[in-house]
């Protein structure tokens, strides 16, 4: 996603961050690969230190997506401070989680099995993969709200993902009522 962003004319400059040189290593060979050479520097990479990023300035950014990051970190707020941070003044975030409370996840509860937002292995294989895929933290809409708005971002739009059963019609659900239907909470926040 962050490659096909910085394509965009719209857009001056593009940073992505990760705390794997690996996968930025990997990124920045495939960005080298499909920019035009003139656009090269249009791309930063970053490892954070400590969850921030000293060397971004505040207020730099009018567009922030952080997708599928936020369930990994110690600290959430933290990492959602430091957004709120660089973001400019009305700068948009996008921010997906899991949802603790899908309804596969609330039948799962019923019947006391360990829902898995993370991976799709099961329990007993979580040994090798890292509890639920590495997710430290679990969301749901209310709580996951309660978290953007307490570090200055105002949801104004949500959304769910998923194409599972999407066949049966539950992609709209999915979409317009995410905090039950879908296993993804997605957020469009604008920087209070």
């Amino acid at each position: 996603m962050l490659l096909n962003l910085a394509l965009e004319d719209r857009f001056t400059h593009a940073c992505g961050v990760d705390i794997s040189s690996n996968a930025l290593a990997a990124v920045r060979n495939s960005w080298q690969i499909m920019s035009r050479p003139s656009n090269v520097s249009k791309l930063s990479l970053l490892e954070p230190v400590n969850d921030h990023l000293p060397t971004i300035r505040s207020n730099t950014y009018d567009l922030l997506v952080s997708v599928a990051t936020i369930e990994h970190v110690i600290n959430p707020y933290t990492v959602l401070d430091e957004l709120h941070r660089i973001g400019n003044p009305g700068s948009t975030l996008i921010c997906s989680v899991p949802n603790y409370a899908y309804i596969k996840h609330r039948v799962q509860l019923l019947f006391g099995i360990q829902p898995r937002t993370g991976t799709d292995e099961p329990v007993n294989k979580w040994r090798e993969e890292g509890w639920d895929g590495m997710h430290l933290h679990t969301f749901t809409h209310s709580s996951f709200s309660t978290l953007l708005v307490d570090c200055g971002w105002r949801p104004i739009k949500w959304s769910g993902g998923g194409s599972r059963f999407n066949r049966i019609g539950l992609g709209p659900f999915r979409r317009n009522f995410p905090g039950l239907w879908s296993g993804e909470l997605i957020a469009l926040c604008k920087k209070i």
